[in-house]
């Protein structure tokens, strides 16, 4: 950020290439990929136990 006469006055931000999409997709499928999986074995092998 640069301050110009006590503003601050965002720069520029880079365009958004398309490999960080496809990072951030992917990333999002992990999370809930894994969030399915680690539920699943926790109802399975603790929560059945009580």
């Amino acid at each position: 950020m640069a301050e110009v006469e006590g503003e601050v006055r965002l720069e520029e931000g880079e365009p958004w290439e398309p490999i960080e999409t496809k990072l951030v997709v992917y990333s999002l499928a992990l999370g809930v990929v894994a969030l399915v999986v680690l539920g699943a074995i926790i109802n399975k092998y603790i929560l059945s136990l009580y």
